[in-house]
């Protein structure tokens, strides 16, 4: 189903919506604020992931009912439960598993060692994604639309660069989420191709995190002993007055946080709702690479009133070479389609 227009519609709407999604939840929230783990033991490494688990969890759970929401509107709510409860949803368990488990973990881990790291490492999953797609799905990849991928990678090196340098092994630890949010989508592309609608199997992977985040946390609990570092972690979630002074009149506002929660999340649940449109219209490697253009409209963003949060020079030449190589694989992937006998 190519309609390679739409594809590059959907994608820029999945950058734009995670975007969103980003601003809300971990700029104008502050959802660490108890959080108590450090790096100096295994309990301290465990604390860390748990947190990291619980935001997953809170903005998953969330996300599931606007996702219902958004099923319910498309009238294939039923279509959901009955594909949830049968053995074709297991082709969609795979996604859930790279996502959290190669992904959200070691993301975690190379973030405590070194943040900029992470995020620059993580995002090379289009790079993953859309060579695995030729061998995998025998997509069309040309040299210049892999160019242009490799260009918003490239730009998001960039704006955050890659910090101090830190042992040898978390290089490697840092670039294992490329490969899980990159199968992620691989997996839930798959899963599409066997006739399950595109927001059916957005929805069922939400359905398996929720699960894997619980079953994780649950662990993480029994190993350290702490189970009331739960409710401590949702109890403290307030919004970030301190970066922004003037958000001070909503702090400790346990109604504001939360709403803010749940918009952020349903901007989560739109982002890859359109994320997985845009694969099945535009291909893997198209819709991964215009997925990471979310660093570049999260910097806008930030740059506008009330945040304004002026970029330095490092971050608006990165946030250029994000959108050049976005319309460089735009323009290709177009291009490329038009020349494919239909």
């Amino acid at each position: 189903m190519t309609n390679m227009k739409k594809g590059i519609i959907y994608g820029v709407l999945s950058g734009v919506s995670w975007a969103v999604n980003a601003l809300l939840l971990y700029n104008v929230l502050n959802l660490y604020v108890a959080s108590k783990g450090d790096t100096s033991s295994l309990r301290g490494w465990l604390l860390l992931i748990t947190c990291a688990l619980v935001i997953a969890l809170t903005d998953s759970c969330l996300a599931f009912l606007a996702e219902l929401v958004i099923l319910a509107k498309m009238k294939k709510l039923a279509e959901f439960w009955k594909t949830l409860f049968s053995k074709d949803s297991l082709a969609v368990l795979p996604a859930a598993v790279c996502s959290g488990l190669f992904a959200a973990v070691p993301y975690v881990i190379a973030s405590n060692y070194n943040s900029p790291l992470a995020l620059t490492m993580s995002t090379a999953f289009p790079v993953v994604g859309a060579v695995a797609a030729v061998i995998w799905f025998k997509e069309k990849l040309t040299g210049l639309k892999f160019a242009g991928i490799v260009a918003t990678i490239a730009g998001v090196g960039v704006m955050t660069g890659l910090g101090e340098k830190v042992p040898w092994f978390v290089y490697l630890i840092a670039l294992i989420p490329a490969f899980g949010y990159a199968f992620e989508g691989l997996f839930g592309y798959s899963a599409m191709r066997e006739d399950i609608h595109p927001e059916v199997t957005t929805v069922m992977r939400r359905v398996y995190f929720i699960l894997l985040f619980s079953v994780m946390i649950l662990i993480c609990s029994i190993l350290t002993g702490d189970f009331g570092y739960i409710g401590e972690l949702l109890a403290g979630f307030d919004v970030n007055a301190e970066t922004f002074p003037f958000l001070s009149g909503l702090a400790g506002n346990r109604a504001a946080v939360w709403i803010i929660l749940l918009i952020g999340s349903g901007c989560s649940a739109v982002s890859y709702a359109v994320w997985y449109f845009s694969m099945i219209y535009g291909g893997v490697g198209t819709a991964q690479a215009l997925n990471i253009t979310y660093s570049a409209f999260l910097v806008i963003f930030m740059a506008l009133p009330p945040f304004k949060v002026i970029p330095g020079v490092g971050t608006v030449v990165g946030v250029a070479i994000i959108l050049a190589g976005a319309l460089i694989v735009s323009y290709e992937s177009i291009r490329a389609d038009r020349e494919t006998p239909a």
